[in-house]
């Protein structure tokens, strides 16, 4: 084998080892793993979180933020609250949301909180799916 291919086939295996060393790194360091998708029951069991406000704070941040136009349905501009597809009002109803029974949050987009739940989502909506049944 020609000395050129032994060096691509090291180079290869190098980066093969660097890119299976740091694939739990995310998770290894002390704290919550953030990520960018849902908030999974699995992901809430890591840590204890005594509301749904506390687990987006320290999971998501971003989502609590002001975004999109000031509307009368929305005049703080933050995303809409639903729990089990009912309406429960705005962000600051997150703190009353007990994060024991919360099997799912979600962040939807402007765009889809509007297809879903009709208008007035300028800012987009949090929606919360609650365990069927006690927790575990």
């Amino acid at each position: 084998m020609p000395r050129w291919a032994w060096t691509l086939a090291l180079a290869g295996l190098l980066c093969l080892g660097a890119c299976a060393g740091s694939a739990g790194a995310e998770g290894d360091g002390p704290g919550p793993v953030r990520g960018t998708g849902d908030i999974t029951r699995e992901e809430l069991d890591r840590e204890v979180y005594t509301s749904a406000h506390h687990a987006i704070e320290r999971l998501r941040r971003s989502w609590l933020r002001r975004r999109g136009a000031r509307t009368p349905n929305n005049p703080d501009n933050r995303p809409s609250v639903y729990v089990d597809g009912v309406r429960v009002g705005p962000i600051e109803e997150l703190f009353g949301i007990s994060a024991e029974y919360i099997e799912r949050i979600s962040l939807l987009s402007p765009t889809d909180a509007t297809t879903r739940f009709g208008t007035g989502h300028a800012s987009g909506a949090i929606v919360i799916s609650t365990r069927r049944g006690p927790p575990e």
